[in-house]
């Protein structure tokens, strides 16, 4: 897979589809934002890069976050969500929680240092929080392989949520009466989580 830093995929990856997926407003509705595995892959790949045929444990999956790289990690997370807000500054915004692995276990407490930092952010920026790792976690069963949700369950209550968040975001009516309480602000949905920040 080819990496592209943040700051290109917009200009290549985003313009060129942009105006094709605008919502009915002539904008984009929603953005929905989250780091995280692939930063836990590019410490342990640069780990073992930087440490080769070295005796040393700052390559391995088992440990957290030394104090420089995560320096670097709410640095970039900050310029990244900075760069979606001035170019989408109208857009309602969240971010999605991180999951962990299927089996998981301490080759997954660096993802708990990733999530941390990303839900410090989300506070910070006021964007609403996505908590989709609390519900996949738990129910490793469903995983399509060592990372991803499989058909099924899973991925009906992702679409759910999607939806739901999306009408919400775009102000629809759709739906009638009974899904009107929701169109008044965010913090109908999930009121004990509103300010939170994973702390």
């Amino acid at each position: 897979m080819r990496i592209i830093p943040f700051e290109r995929r917009g200009e290549e990856l985003w313009q060129p589809h942009e105006r094709d997926i605008w919502g009915p407003n002539g904008r984009t509705d929603l953005i929905l934002w989250q780091n995280g595995l692939w930063d836990q892959r590019g410490f342990q790949v640069g780990g073992q890069k930087l440490h080769e045929g070295q005796n040393v444990t700052l390559n391995g999956r088992h440990r957290k976050l030394v104090w420089d790289k995560l320096h670097f990690l709410l640095a970039r997370t900050k310029k990244y969500a900075e760069m979606i807000i001035r170019e989408f500054p109208d857009t309602p915004m969240m971010w999605r929680s991180l999951t962990y692995h299927h089996k998981t276990g301490s080759g997954d407490i660096m993802v708990i240092d990733i999530d941390r930092v990303g839900r410090a952010l989300v506070e910070q920026y006021g964007h609403e929080l996505f908590e989709w790792g609390c519900i996949i976690s738990p129910v490793g069963h469903c995983y399509e392989d060592g990372t991803h949700p499989g058909e099924g369950t899973l991925i009906w209550v992702w679409g759910k949520m999607i939806l739901e968040y999306l009408v919400r975001s775009a102000k629809s009516k759709l739906g009638g009466g009974y899904r009107l309480p929701y169109f008044d602000g965010w913090e109908r949905c999930h009121v004990e989580s509103v300010g939170w920040g994973g702390r």
